[in-house]
């Protein structure tokens, strides 16, 4: 696979920053990759592509949270198997392995490997979005849910587009963890879309707590349903099928199935690193496609050498 070298230093190419306001509270950050704002944009970048459609089919209804295009996921055939454990067999921990955000570099998948899945226009990368953190990401996607009336809320993690799994009753609390999104690409119609981010936790235990509270999340959820303008979505969810990984690695992720599309997530953890990434896919990425860089992710994240070593 392609080294991600090209990837940008945000040193030298910062993100956008918050700009105080002289009467209210700092405006909301710059537009930022989320499962609830890419299909409206999608709406307006490819209103050419759904005048087509609708001449030949009837228009379904749009979920802004979820997807906002005609017809049903992907007709490649579904993976079977057991799920990956969420804990590694030989895990790493701190302080002997730690990761910073010196390390993030190395986790970004080169485009030249996301354009061979068929996303082939790189739209985000790393240093184009401000540095967040587990707070800030929560109330997010609890405004997202709650605009789009998600239910139940026991599959409230899954809004979220980066690596956070606090449930809606219990915000994450206050902590030095810092989340990146480090790459985003679009297909040229813009009806696919694909995200990767990087959280760097404070120790390598709360970790792998995150990823067992993932495991079980996604366990106790079925479906879930959301609703925009005045239109139901319900969306099928299972626990993905297991990858390859080194012993040092862990991964967890799910897939979900609606009338209007796949998506497809997956969280790779090693010691304090977890990195998630997603697609939303109409017709363009296979779960085997997604796999593949999945399993390419874990095997360099389980090589990876901390910086500060």
């Amino acid at each position: 696979m392609s080294d991600p070298s090209s990837a940008p230093d945000p040193q030298r190419a910062p993100g956008p920053q918050w700009t105080p306001d002289p009467q209210w509270s700092p405006p909301a950050p710059v537009s930022r990759p989320s499962r609830k704002g890419f299909w409206a944009a999608i709406i307006v970048g490819g209103s050419v592509l759904l005048v087509a459609l609708i001449v030949a089919v009837s228009l379904l209804a749009v979920r802004v949270g979820q997807s906002a295009l005609l017809g049903g996921p992907p007709p490649d055939a579904v993976v079977e198997g057991d799920p990956s454990s969420a804990t590694a067999s030989e895990p790493d921990e701190c302080p002997d392995v730690c990761f910073t955000t010196d390390d993030i570099r190395a986790t970004i998948t080169s485009a030249s490997d996301v354009v061979a899945i068929g996303l082939d226009k790189q739209t985000a990368a790393w240093g184009d979005y401000i540095r967040t953190t587990p707070i800030e990401e929560f109330d997010w996607t609890a405004d997202a849910w709650s605009q789009d009336q998600g239910t139940p809320d026991s599959c409230f993690f899954a809004y979220y587009a980066t690596p956070v799994v606090d449930p809606l009753a219990a915000p994450p609390v206050d902590n030095t963890d810092t989340i990146d999104v480090t790459d985003v690409h679009v297909t040229k119609d813009e009806t696919t879309s694909y995200s990767q981010s990087v959280r760097i936790f404070g120790t390598s235990s709360e970790a792998t707590a995150y990823m067992s509270s993932l495991e079980q999340q996604i366990s106790g959820c079925s479906n879930y349903t959301t609703t925009f303008d005045g239109s139901d979505g319900l969306s099928t969810l299972r626990i993905a099928t297991s990858i390859p990984v080194p012993a040092n690695v862990a991964a967890v992720g799910w897939v979900e199935n609606s009338g209007f599309g796949r998506y497809y997530s997956f969280d790779v953890q090693r010691s304090n690193l977890v990195v998630r990434t997603y697609v939303i896919t109409y017709n363009a990425v296979s779960e085997e496609g997604f796999r593949t860089l999945i399993t390419d992710l874990a095997t360099r994240v389980g090589e990876m050498v901390p910086k500060g070593d």
